[in-house]
């Protein structure tokens, strides 16, 4: 089973009852509980997602989402022979997935009585939402192993305190009443995670809990807050979407040693792979990101460049697309994908804070579509990541996939070198078995050198163009402007092929061997 493929049917769930209800209270009310995902244009924005899926699967009948039901079923452990699903649930994947189960829970209860039944609606059993609700308040070694008396009646209560829910400004105080009560309705990292927005800022509850090391007492502070906008990045309307989250005490060394973008499949199931690249001229570090919310059927993959900064008490990591993402095993799905990470120390001196912003934009998926389907897999919730729950720093032991500690940019050929080096082999057809690595032929390595800085070449020849024209179409075109141009690029073709001669040769001693991102990554745009 795919958890983040079940979860995102929940959310679905909300989007189905506001395209199929007749009933425009009903209606507002899903803009109530998920904001900006109602109105023209926008509602609808599951069905893109199953449609883009669909599009980009391997076997698209396997890829398919469960029904709310069935998603509900899975999660739950009620689906015969995924008992322990519960238990592998994060704790950022349990608090969308408990505002998910609270929402439809009070549309149910808001639908009772009204003329028109919406089916979604009627198809989803509240027993399945009530054990959502239970396992809301499981801590995560024991989620979804026990089912007692004492969850019994948490249930029953959490039912009362979450009687007056209808929207989201709601749900943070609501969170924090059950996060505080003397039984813990919630536990503590799961109410700190605040629901996703698509428009708008939300923040969750401030959640103090009383702790003590050593015989001395203390108080740790959880805080989080999101925000959704839509905007426009060189003509393409992209989701943007901040998070904001601080937890004191919490050391922030203890963020930066796992920041690094190539750790991130480590502690979020959507990333599938973040595969290692060969650094950018400029020295900035490379990676080939793999997303999915069921890897086996479908990947998303972006190539993208990161580089790492320390700026006082500070570190940043700024990110875009590579230079190039020809070559890389990028799929070009993605339209837009850039953003910044940035750690600071929380105001009491003590604490850490990490703050991510992302504008990103997919090709066959609107605004509202990205918004939801990033938010609610974690797409841009670093400090969730890092920060909260058992897929937190204590949870990242993979000797196949080790931890790259922070480095300050630049990355040299040498540090990509070494770590792409270390245990490789390859397999050759005649035997199947491993083989040492052998040096690439020269002819192919300029070859593939060759193609991917002539690709570059025109890349950018085309946008001076487009220029050119835009000014020329609209009247504004000055004798200055043909004049630079042709200077520019007509010296540029004549030394071209000479420039890129001359760099080829220089690297053909230091390229990676094969096997490594450089020469053979993965993908070709199918799974």
């Amino acid at each position: 089973m795919a958890v983040l493929h079940s979860l995102l049917a929940v959310y679905g769930a909300l989007d189905q009852a506001a395209v199929q209800t007749q009933d425009p209270q009903m209606r507002a009310l899903v803009e109530q509980l998920l904001p900006g995902t109602t109105g023209p244009g926008q509602r609808g924005w599951y069905a893109e997602i199953q449609k883009f899926v669909r599009q980009n699967a391997s076997e698209p009948a396997a890829a398919e989402f469960p029904s709310p039901q069935g998603a509900l079923a899975e999660l739950t452990g009620q689906t015969p022979g995924l008992e322990d699903t519960p238990a592998t649930l994060s704790s950022r994947e349990m608090g969308h997935l408990t505002y998910a189960a609270a929402s439809l829970r009070s549309l149910k209860n808001s639908a009772i009585g009204r003329a028109n039944p919406v089916p979604v609606l009627q198809e989803v059993e509240i027993t399945l939402l009530d054990e959502i609700l239970g396992l809301a308040g499981d801590m995560p070694q024991e989620r979804g192993r026990s089912v007692s008396t004492t969850r019994d009646s948490r249930v029953t209560q959490l039912q009362e305190v979450l009687q007056p829910f209808t929207r989201l400004e709601d749900w943070a105080p609501l969170m924090a009443e059950a996060a505080n009560a003397d039984n813990g309705l919630v536990t503590p990292d799961v109410a700190a995670i605040p629901a996703i927005t698509a428009i708008g800022e939300n923040s969750g509850p401030l959640i103090r809990i009383a702790k003590a090391e050593n015989g001395v007492p203390y108080t740790e502070e959880y805080h989080g807050k999101v925000t959704g906008e839509v905007i426009e990045v060189n003509g393409i309307l992209c989701a943007l979407l901040t998070t904001e989250f601080r937890r004191s005490p919490f050391d922030i060394e203890k963020v930066k040693r796992i920041v690094d973008p190539l750790n991130w499949d480590n502690c979020n199931k959507f990333f599938w792979d973040m595969e290692r690249l060969r650094p950018d001229g400029g020295g900035s570090s490379q990676v080939l990101e793999y997303v999915s919310t069921h890897p086996d059927y479908y990947r998303i993959k972006t190539a993208l460049k990161y580089r790492k900064e320390q700026r006082g008490k500070n570190a940043v990591i700024n990110y875009d697309f590579a230079n190039s993402r020809a070559g890389t095993g990028d799929s070009g799905q993605v339209r837009v994908d850039s953003g910044y990470i940035l750690l600071s120390p929380t105001d009491d001196g003590i604490g850490t804070r990490v703050i991510t912003s992302k504008m990103v934009a997919i090709d066959g998926l609107s605004p509202t579509a990205v918004a939801i389907y990033a938010a609610t897999m974690g797409w841009v919730s670093i400090g969730e990541m890092m920060m909260f729950g058992a897929d937190g720093p204590d949870a990242m032991k993979d000797p196949i996939d080790p931890i790259i500690p922070w480095k300050e940019s630049p990355e040299t050929e040498t540090d990509t070198d070494t770590a792409n080096r270390s245990g490789q082999t390859t397999t050759t057809p005649e035997t199947g078995g491993p083989q040492p690595s052998q040096p690439p032929g020269v002819s192919r390595l300029l070859m593939a050198e060759a193609t991917s800085r002539l690709a570059d070449y025109i890349e950018s020849a085309s946008r001076e163009s487009a220029v050119v024209a835009e000014k020329w179409v609209k009247g504004d075109l000055s004798i200055k402007d043909m004049v630079d141009y042709t200077d520019k690029f007509g010296g540029r073709m004549a030394s071209e092929p000479w420039r890129i001669f001359d760099q080829m040769i220089k690297q053909v001693a230091t390229r990676p061997s094969p096997g490594g991102p450089a020469d053979g990554q993965k993908g070709d745009g199918s799974p």
